[in-house]
This record gives C-alpha cells, structure tokens and sequence, in this order.
C-alpha cells in the first residue's frame, strides 16, 4: 500500500531580493529548485528585498525559534543564508530609487551572519552559506536610468572590488563556522559573459538564475548527498 503521509521536509532560503526574486519569471531558482526536490521536500522562501545582514537577523530570531511556524510541518533539511549584497553597498550613497544605503560595515556584517549560523544550526545540521554575486556597476547605472529617468544616480552605489570584501567575509564565517560556502563571487566571474548572468548589474538574469542552481545544487550533493536528488529519481517519482 502507498506511503499517504504527505508531511515533507523544508528547504528555507533566507536572504534579500536576490531570494526573494527566486520564483519569478523564467529559470528562477527557487522555482528550480522547488521542482527538483517535489514530493521530497518544500521550499520555504525568506527572502526580503532591500534587507541588509543586521535587518535579517531580527527575521531570523523569529523564524529560528521553538514553535516558530516558519518552521511547522516536516523536518528541516536544509538552510541557504544568500546575503552580503546589500551589507557591500557604499556609504552615503542612494539607490536608483533614491533609498538611503543599507551599507553595513564588515565587521559588522560577519558578526551578524554568525549570528543567524548560530540561530539556525540547533535546527538542522545542513547549511549553505553564498557570498553576493559580483556586480556590474554600468549596467545598473543603465538600469536605474531606464527605470527612473535622469533623476536616477550617475554612479553606482556598489563596487565591485569592495563586494569583493564581503565575499570574502562570507568565506571566512564559513570556514569558521565548518559551512560550505557557495562562492559566486569568485566562480561567476570565471565565465567570460559573466555579465549576462545579471539583468540589472545585480540580479540574476535567466541565464545567471540557472547558473546558480546549477551550482547550488553541485554544492548541495557534494556536501549533503543523504539529501540530494537526482534527475532520474525525479523522472521515476521514486
């Protein structure tokens, strides 16, 4: 007779507009992702666009709690912390919409992605930290004229050497941590069209949507292959 328990595990991504865009339009990753792992596992999205590391952690103490309903249903499986894009951006600077930055120092971004780590690991033995992409700063210049006219900044408010910084500060929290980082910063810009990947200078484009769950589900079965599904398990519904 058919297993008909129909509780599954749980996949929380939790980042800034990068996760929070995971689901829409074509190649999302969430999306991928969400129809790779169906029937075995869903996908919880805790994606906040414009949040910084600091700002998520105030989520994260909500989410990450005994009785949390973020966390009701089936076992947690796994854990994606996606931020640092926009802790990298430059003091002072506005957005293309005229927002005040949400720049966080590095220092002080590490500690408070420590702190989500440590607010998620009594939860599930399985995380994955990613580092922000790199960014194309004249084409979100070109983005925020096309969106918002001449009034739009004349200069980007990230760069992309000091996003460099916080890739690097990912890392470190991962190695201190004993988390598996998911570099894109570094492994994105190895491909010479790299700058397809971004539709805007910073989120991904079909093509860099793709790339990414490409990576994220490399890095997944190399590191937690109890839970990794293949393609022809998927085919077969087994």
């Amino acid at each position: 007779m058919p297993d008909y328990n129909t509780c599954r595990g749980r996949i929380l991504l939790l980042g800034d507009s990068i996760t929070q865009q995971s689901f829409s339009g074509l190649d999302a990753w969430g999306g991928l992702l969400s129809d790779r792992y169906q029937r075995r596992a869903d996908i919880i999205n805790r994606g906040y666009s414009g949040y910084n590391t600091p700002m998520t952690l105030e989520v994260a103490r909500h989410i990450f709690k005994d009785g949390s309903p973020h966390l009701a249903g089936g076992p947690l499986l796994l854990v994606v912390i996606f931020l640092g894009a926009n802790d990298s951006q430059l003091p002072g600077m506005v957005n293309s919409s005229g927002s005040e930055s949400k720049h966080v120092p590095l220092d002080e971004f590490s500690k408070a992605l420590e702190k989500i780590v440590n607010l998620a690991k009594p939860f599930t033995s399985r995380l994955v930290l990613v580092t922000p992409p790199p960014i194309d700063g004249e084409a979100m210049v070109a983005d925020g004229k096309a969106r918002f006219g001449a009034s739009a900044p004349d200069l980007p408010n990230r760069r992309l050497q000091s996003t460099g910084e916080y890739a690097r500060a990912v890392l470190e929290v991962g190695a201190a941590k004993q988390i598996p980082v998911l570099n894109i910063f570094d492994e994105m810009q190895k491909d010479a069209a790299w700058r397809s990947f971004l539709r805007d200078g910073l989120h991904f484009s079909p093509l860099g949507s793709r790339w990414f769950y490409e990576a994220l589900i490399h890095l997944i079965n190399r590191n937690y292959p109890d839970i990794a599904v293949e393609f022809d398990e998927i085919i077969s519904g087994l």
